[in-house]
């Protein structure tokens, strides 16, 4: 889906997976816990035992990109109240390879406040800060190419504004 929003898509995903060896998730416009774009090819083992296990609700990583911006590696987040649970999930994601992880967070600029992020993954060491550096650059790149609007111009955006609206009954009196 995104190659076809984003043309150019198959170069920016060689270069994240250069970075993240183990895989990556992408969300992009994230409004109401809804990304209008999303796409994880962390093994599918995992992403199966994260969502029957429900795991989202006490991820650090998912936690902290609620509520920040910017930048961190995995093993950076302190989130005391869910410490616990957070260190038995990020040891389920090192059972499946994810041993070590960063993300980059943003927030739109548009006053919708939608919110895009990347995290990825390695299996053999710690992200470094360039590579960290590197995630937020591609994100933003992504973000840029985007848009807030699926990559879908003004005329497009209002034609189908214009096909939302409910048509007008003719009345006719004789």
């Amino acid at each position: 889906m995104l190659e076809n929003v984003i043309p150019d898509f198959a170069e920016i995903e060689k270069r994240m997976l250069g970075i993240a060896n183990a895989g990556y998730t992408l969300a992009l416009n994230i409004r109401h816990f809804t990304p209008e774009f999303y796409r994880s090819i962390f093994p599918d083992r995992w992403i199966h035992e994260y969502t029957r296990a429900r795991y989202v609700l006490f991820d650090p990583v998912t936690i902290w990109s609620a509520a920040n911006t910017g930048t961190t590696r995995w093993s950076e987040i302190n989130l005391p109240l869910v410490s616990r649970a957070g260190s038995k999930i990020l040891n389920a994601a090192a059972a499946h390879g994810l041993r070590f992880g960063g993300l980059a967070v943003t927030r739109s600029d548009d006053g919708r406040g939608a919110k895009c992020l990347l995290s990825v993954a390695r299996n053999d060491r710690e992200l470094t800060d360039d590579e960290l550096k590197a995630v937020e650059a591609l994100l933003e790149l992504l973000t840029n190419k985007l848009g807030s609007h699926a990559g879908l111009s003004g005329e497009e955006l209002e034609t189908l504004r214009l096909l939302g609206k409910p048509a007008v009954k003719a009345v006719c009196s004789d």
